[in-house]
Parts: structure tokens; sequence; C-alpha cells
């Protein structure tokens, strides 16, 4: 009789250490993941040179032609980011979100590939009833630098492993810190009228919003890092948003980021 006493208590001991165990096991694996991340990344847009009326190109082969024919826009940004994801209990799904620098730079000039040599296009400097005056320039330049807020939200459609296949949906939203524009003649000697040039030019939106899906490889290195590799394709301004020079629209580009459990 007090061997079954004694054994009463000690089963249920043992019972309460193992279910513990359990609870702690079952805890461990059901943890929500935490990441910190450090990304660098570069896109390049399709711009639209609004029709400038006081920019024209060249005359073409059939005599006609002017405004901005043969001018051709760049438009691309590269940036630089810290973020933190939370992974779902299944750890199929991410939400993530952080700030980003970005420096875009803008660009547009005389299309070389074109059968005219010169590799000017004209600019209306003044224009009266007795005499017309036109500036010969290479290109018209400009950066921009940017605050952004990026949101994303990713998903796993596959299970742990080595190389696991994810993506992702994102939303930015852009803050302009600063920008600056800058003008090419083909004379030097023409520098003088580089503020009556850049006065024609409108000025750079202050915000704008982006949306950008991506498909994207992680790699599981040790100790829980992460190295990720991912394509983002498209990238679509979603507002009628302005560099002074160019509107761009739809883009694409790559991006590397590594991430550090906490």
């Amino acid at each position: 009789m007090n061997k079954l006493l004694i054994s009463i208590p000690l089963f249920s001991l043992l019972l309460l250490i193992n279910f513990n165990a359990i609870s702690q096991n079952a805890e461990k694996e059901t943890k929500r993941l935490k990441y910190f991340e450090l990304e660098v990344g570069n896109e390049s847009f399709d711009s639209e040179i609004p029709k400038y009326d006081f920019i024209r190109g060249d005359i073409d082969y059939f005599g006609a032609g002017t405004s901005a024919d043969h001018i051709e826009g760049f438009c691309t940004k590269w940036y630089v980011g810290i973020k933190t994801e939370i992974r779902s209990k299944s750890n199929k799904f991410g939400l993530s979100g952080g700030i980003r620098y970005s420096h875009m730079g803008s660009s547009f000039g005389k299309d070389s590939y074109w059968g005219n040599s010169n590799d000017y296009f004209y600019l209306l400097l003044n224009q009266n009833e007795t005499s017309t005056e036109f500036l010969k320039i290479n290109e018209v330049n400009q950066t921009s630098n940017h605050l952004s807020v990026p949101i994303e939200l990713k998903f796993f459609p596959f299970g742990e492993r080595l190389f696991r296949l994810y993506f992702k949906l994102g939303v930015e939203f852009n803050y302009l810190i600063n920008t600056n524009m800058e003008v090419e003649f083909d004379n030097k000697a023409m520098d003088q009228y580089e503020s009556d040039v850049l006065s024609k030019f409108s000025e750079t939106d202050n915000v704008y919003t982006a949306f950008y899906g991506v498909a994207g490889w992680s790699i599981n290195l040790q100790k829980g890092t992460i190295l990720n590799i991912e394509a983002v394709v498209p990238s679509l301004v979603a507002n009628n948003y302005t560099t002074g020079l160019l509107s761009p629209s739809v883009g694409g580009g790559v991006k590397l980021s590594i991430q550090l459990p906490y």
C-alpha cells in the first residue's frame, strides 16, 4: 500500500514533467520567427518625355518632325534600406516594413543611334518677331534623393529547404529630400545660360507611390541567417509622378538582402 502511495505522486510528477516538455517543444515549433534585414537594390524605369514645346530633336528623313523627335530618356534608381520581418506561425507568410534611402537619376538627350550623327538637340532660348535663338544641348541630367517607407507581404509556396522560393507584393511611399538638375551644352561657352534652360522645366513632385511584385530565392545560411536574391518585376509608379524631366511609369530590377534572426 505504501509503495502504491509513493508510486502515484511519482508517476504524476513524471507525467507533469513530460507534459511541460511537450508543451515547450510545441511552443518552440509555433513561435513566430522575426528577422532584422539589410537590403540594397537597383531599378530602371520606362519613362515618358513630356511634350516640351521648347525642344526639337531634328528633322527626319521625310522633312517632317519637330518637337522632341529622336530624343531618348532614362530613369534609374538605387537604394539601401533596413527592415524588420515577422513570420506567421506556419512560416509560410511574412510581413515586413522599414525605411529606405533611394537615389534616382534621370536624363534625356539625342538618340545617337538615329541616322543623324549629331549628338545634340535644340532648345528654344528666346523668340520674338525678328529673331529666334536656339541652344545646342547634349543632355539634361537630374538627381533626386528620397526617403521611402516600404511595406511588403511575403508568401512561401513550399516548405523549409536550403533554397526556398517566395513571392512578395509591396507598396512604397517616397518623400523627396532634395534634387539637382544640370545641363550639358554642346558648346561649353553656353554654360552661362544654364539657369535660363532649367527654368523651363517643372519642379520635382514631393511624393510618389509605387507598387511592385517580387520573385525571390532565400538561401539558409548558418545560425538562422538568410540571404535573399530578388527580381523586382514589375515596379509600377502609381501616381502621375514627374522627376521634373521625365514621367517614369513601369520598371524592374534586382535586390539583395540579408536577414538576421532576433
